[in-house]
């Protein structure tokens, strides 16, 4: 050994964030605070902690089934407050691999493991037997019990779930207290775990990277308790809403949707023509093969041969292509384009060739057409083909509660939430079963002028009133009309039409006003309202925005008195906003993007828990309805047929009941559809 190698000194080190990082994202500034602290107990000898010791139990000592050890094992769980399970499964099939158990006894972790690959009978059916006793008898916690340890554990073990105070989830826990973090165990672990890191062994000990799952588990369960013992709120969200959901999303993700067969083939090849078309009339309009899937041959049109302006990130010019340069480019080039309408019914060659006369540029035009045509393809057509290339029966979205700050639900493999309405026949209710669709009305409106407690808005909600149109007059200094519930075809305004020329539901005053207060409530600036489509045919600048914006605030004090409040709130270094039920959002950015969360959190967060509870009791009341897939602010459900007539009404009565906001007694009205 040479003097070189003997002098070498071992060197700590705790990996985390780079300082200058911080500066870029500040949400970040809470869990580097959580690994400084460590620093002092890396110090003393106290971080990490030794992995705990557990029994290890496989096919070479398949005889420990009966040991003393493993029955004290045993013993000693039923005994336990609470255990943590965590699974190892194959991707594809679910198939159980391994399965790990530990607890707390007398201050420290303990536990067990089995490898379930090439266990005889006897083993499995001691092994089924022993799990099943222990969910039974005593409360557990997973990561993830959504996603993988329910459904895995249902599959190889007939383990079922419906009590939801038998359970807690630590992903879910984690995204009611701390809405705007990731919430993988990897992550909670960093902030939570005396243990080193252990995700390393995934590929390497195999044993240990799922003792570490398990013994992470209990430390990020305990130290989340801890949290909600200082906020109770959240932690009456996370029981009555996110625990209450999972038996209802687990039945949905088994149970899929059907698919309509005849349709999903007439729509393929539909989205097909459209891509083809559009495809052919882009290399007629350019002259040369273009192909409007390429990147590069779209950069090299837009700013080498039509040299339109290349747009700046951060700085620096980047010739990108991406939906929102699109979108900027035909607003700079050609008439002002309805994005919102082309996002919900899709973009028409007819719209393309009326937008050409205008001064549209027809590659970008017939770009949307395609892009859209391949999106709704991959997104909502494919899953509906199986790998024979044949029609499924079925598709399997995947809904998910912890991913959205607000509390939104996403939806996986299949965005459900997103369905275009030319697309939702792909779609239809089971034999002898029918579809019901409840779609709230403007309830994010009437949630802030309940919060608001802005009198004209809650006057023109119970009075019924057209509150967008009332919101037009308001923005372009026009007279009320004479019938505020319909001024578009009733008598009484046959006058006020004709005076302000009028165009019905469908005016651009009336479309551009309900996107501009929907924008300012969600914390938009008036500036920034030049491009809500409709805005420059009506001859619209920063300056008449800022006097329409003015107008607006003034006539609802309420609602400029919230505004104001929510202003004076986002002050504090780590301010924090809630719903009027409680639910918890930490305000982590700097800038205009926080007082936006702070707008925009009580309104959408607080959706979400109306939403919730509301899924929920029709669950508990009516378990007969069956829980298919949302649509933003709808939700559908499937009915026995036989049925449907006398749930309709009591659906009716749970999703438009009464709830408690500032004193006051609210409701939001709901249309109902049925579908087949």
């Amino acid at each position: 050994m040479t003097t070189a190698a003997r002098n070498v000194t071992k060197v700590q080190v705790l990996a985390t964030l780079h300082p200058a990082d911080l500066f870029r994202d500040r949400s970040m500034l809470l869990p580097s605070h959580r690994d400084w602290a460590k620093i002092p107990l890396i110090l003393k000898g106290e971080w990490p902690l030794p992995v705990p010791e557990r029994l290890v139990i496989g096919p070479e000592n398949i005889t420990d089934f009966h040991s003393e050890q493993f029955d004290d094992l045993l013993t000693k769980a039923h005994q336990a407050e609470w255990i943590a399970i965590d699974t190892e499964y194959d991707r594809e099939t679910r198939f159980l691999t391994l399965i790990g158990v530990g607890f707390r006894h007398q201050g420290k972790v303990v536990g067990f493991q089995v490898s379930c690959s090439r266990l005889p009978r006897w083993a499995q059916g001691l092994l089924q037997g022993t799990i099943k006793t222990l969910v039974t008898d005593i409360p557990v916690v997973y990561q993830n019990s959504i996603g993988a340890e329910l459904p895995v554990l249902k599959q190889n073990m007939g383990i079922e779930y419906k009590d939801h105070k038998h359970i807690d989830d630590t992903m879910l826990a984690h995204a009611v207290l701390w809405s705007d973090w990731e919430h993988s165990l990897e992550f909670l672990a960093s902030l939570y775990s005396p243990y080193n890191k252990l995700k390393q062994y995934k590929g390497t000990a195999f044993l240990l990277y799922n003792w570490g799952d398990v013994i992470d588990t209990i430390a990020v369960w305990e130290g989340l308790l801890g949290e909600f013992k200082k906020d109770p709120l959240s932690e009456s969200i996370y029981r009555e809403q996110s625990l209450k959901l999972i038996p209802l999303i687990v039945e949905a993700h088994e149970r899929g949707i059907r698919v309509a067969k005849d349709k999903v083939k007439p729509l393929a090849l539909e989205l097909t023509m459209r891509k083809v078309k559009s495809q052919l009339l882009a290399q007629a309009a350019c002259g040369y093969p273009i192909n409007l899937g390429s990147v590069k041959q779209l950069a090299f049109y837009c700013y080498d041969l039509k040299k339109y302006k290349v747009p700046k990130e951060r700085g620096k010019e980047k010739r990108t292509v991406s939906g929102d340069t699109i979108a900027d480019l035909r607003k700079a080039v050609g008439p002002e384009p309805d994005l919102e309408g082309e996002e919900k019914d899709g973009l028409a060659f007819e719209e393309v060739n009326a937008r050409v006369q205008e001064g549209a540029d027809s590659i970008l035009e017939l770009r949307v057409i395609y892009a859209n045509a391949l999106q709704e393809f991959s997104h909502y057509i494919s899953p509906c083909f199986g790998d024979d290339s044949s029609v499924v029966a079925r598709i399997f979205p995947e809904f998910k509660i912890h991913t959205q700050a607000t509390g939104r639900w996403s939806t996986t493999t299949v965005p459900m939430a997103q369905l275009p309405k030319h697309l939702r026949e792909i779609v239809c209710a089971d034999e002898g079963w029918r579809q019901v669709e409840y779609d709230w009305d403007s309830i994010e409106l009437r949630l802030i002028a309940a919060l608001s407690q802005d009198r004209p808005l809650l006057e023109a909600f119970e009075k019924s009133w057209d509150i967008h149109t009332l919101t037009a007059c308001e923005l372009f200094n026009l007279p009320y009309p004479p019938n505020r519930v319909n001024p578009h075809e009733n008598g009484e305004s046959t006058e006020w039409r004709a005076s302000t020329k009028w165009n019905g539901k469908g005016d651009t005053r009336r479309t551009f006003a309900k996107q501009f207060v929907y924008r300012l409530n969600y914390g938009g600036s008036a500036k920034e309202a030049i491009t809500i489509p409709g805005a420059r045919m009506l001859g619209l600048n920063a300056a008449k925005l800022a006097l329409a914006s003015n107008r607006y605030l003034m006539a609802h004090p309420g609602l400029s008195k919230w505004r104001a409040s929510m202003a004076m709130k986002v002050q504090s270094r780590f301010p924090e906003v809630r719903t009027f039920m409680g639910r918890k959002r930490i305000l982590l950015t700097d800038g205009p993007k926080k007082l936006r969360e702070a707008y925009d959190t009580p309104m959408q967060a607080g959706v979400s828990d109306i939403a919730n509870i509301t899924a929920i009791r029709i669950y508990n009341e009516l378990p007969w309805l069956q829980f298919l897939f949302q649509l933003h602010d709808g939700w559908r459900w499937q009915c026995p047929a036989h049925l449907l007539e006398e749930s309709i009404p009591k659906m009716r009565e749970i999703v438009e009941r009464e709830w408690e906001i500032n004193g006051e007694l609210v409701k939001f009205p709901a249309s109902f559809t049925v579908y087949d």
